[in-house]
């Protein structure tokens, strides 16, 4: 009885990591056409929230976008072609499941 507890225990709370995984709340700001998708989230790891942006160039030419975030003003630069999708992790381990992704693009 006592291996069936822990095994419904660990079952709970490796679910209630799931779900505070999924409830993470990013906002995207920034200045670029409406055909650049952007998705940003943070997806927990072992040691903390890793901040991850993707950017998806659905324009009819290249682009290129400037990432950066509040946690990591840092701006990345990601040359996307036609069609193309990138992501980039912009902080590991934050202690942080939200943050504010800034993303501008233009045209190469």
């Amino acid at each position: 009885m006592r291996r069936v507890s822990f095994v419904l225990a660990l079952l709970i709370a490796s679910t209630a990591g799931f779900a505070l995984a999924q409830a993470s709340s990013v906002e995207v700001q920034g200045s670029r056409p409406e055909c650049i998708a952007v998705r940003a989230e943070a997806r927990m790891q072992a040691f903390g929230w890793d901040h991850f942006v993707s950017v998806r160039n659905g324009c009819a030419q290249p682009m290129t976008c400037r990432v950066s975030t509040n946690v990591n003003p840092t701006p990345q630069s990601l040359p996307l072609a036609v069609g193309e999708t990138r992501e980039t992790l912009m902080w590991r381990g934050s202690p942080a499941s939200t943050f504010v992704a800034n993303v501008e693009c233009a045209a190469r």
